[in-house]
């Protein structure tokens, strides 16, 4: 034990994780904080909470992983049978592993990390699913008489995340220049949806620019807006929130009823190829990025930083590449 501080001896690893997170509060967003707090307190503390800090070792994790695995350990699933994923799993060992670091070296509890101590979890290859030009389109129409055709659109136009989606508001959208600016999100947290000014990431306050059908979609969701608000009369519940994505009683949607609506619409659609909501902002940027069009447009598109945008779509310019070295040589050969 030397070099260790000799107060708390007797910790808990529930003790110990839950200092961490109160040292973590004021350094992570909302949703990330409270995301790691889920994780701590639901999937954690329960199983192995009770040991004392110094006494954790590499086979207490294993069990804990184990644990995850069986029948009940998805809380969040509807199927309450159902045990948590393994990408779920991994995202709790790598939260395990950040805190009991810092036992290390800023509490100085323990001197060495005993997740570094347990089998590894691997984490699945879970490729994004992407529609091409023509399946988008058909989506697109199979919903076009839908009330939520237009934010799909939206959606599948810009490539903004679902949390900048929910959270844009009207005096944001530039219907006369074309353009949107995306400066705050809605997002899910403690139960609850919240506004959170400000965007993911520091390049995530952007302005998009829009095309022409899209703007005449965002007209006429407006005016269906308007129409909507006229019939609710007193049970209106937009306020002064002006939001664009909203109910048929103008309260901003919650992600829950959003993701709903997707799943109805491509029900609807009876697509060949289910992709997931996000996977519409990569949707959104392959589709440029197969029209070549350059690479730190895209990533300004989508609030990027340029290489993280090559780390993300790394095969698609690959091919690109294959296809760039056979039109030089038709120049050159002929």
């Amino acid at each position: 034990d030397k070099g260790l501080s000799r107060v708390p001896t007797t910790i808990t690893v529930a003790g110990a994780l839950r200092e961490w997170l109160e040292h973590r509060r004021h350094e992570l967003a909302p949703n990330t904080w409270a995301q790691y707090q889920h994780v701590v307190e639901k999937r954690i503390i329960p199983v192995i909470g009770h040991r004392r800090l110094r006494e954790l070792n590499g086979p207490h994790i294993a069990k804990l992983y184990e644990r995850l695995r069986q029948p009940g350990a998805n809380q969040r699933s509807t199927a309450t049978a159902k045990g948590l994923s393994e990408a779920s799993i991994a995202h709790t060992a790598a939260t395990l592993h950040v805190a009991l670091q810092w036992c290390v070296d800023t509490r100085r509890w323990i001197v060495r990390n005993p997740a570094m101590d347990a089998p590894r979890v691997k984490v699945p290859d879970n490729e994004m699913r992407v529609w091409d030009g023509p399946q988008l389109a058909s989506f697109l129409a199979a919903n076009r008489e839908q009330r939520l055709w237009p934010v799909f659109r939206l959606a599948a136009f810009t490539g903004v995340r679902r949390g900048e989606l929910l959270g844009l508001r009207w005096p944001e959208v530039d219907l006369e220049h074309a353009t949107l600016r995306v400066v705050r999100r809605r997002i899910a947290l403690g139960g609850q949806m919240v506004g959170v000014e400000g965007t993911k990431t520091s390049r995530g306050k952007r302005t998009i620019d829009l095309d022409a059908a899209t703007v005449e979609a965002l007209r006429e969701w407006r005016t269906r807006q308007k129409r909507e608000r006229l019939a609710a009369g007193e049970a209106w519940m937009g306020g002064d929130h002006d939001h664009v994505v909203t109910d048929e009683l103008g309260a901003p949607m919650a992600s829950s009823m959003l993701e709903s609506a997707w799943a109805t619409a491509l029900r609807r659609a009876d697509v060949n190829k289910v992709i997931r909501w996000h996977d519409l902002r990569h949707t959104h940027a392959t589709l440029l990025l197969n029209a070549g069009r350059p690479v730190h447009e895209v990533a300004r598109r989508l609030g990027h930083r340029p290489e993280q945008c090559l780390s993300t779509y790394a095969h698609l310019l690959a091919q690109q590449g294959a296809a760039g070295a056979a039109a030089f040589a038709a120049m050159v050969d002929g």
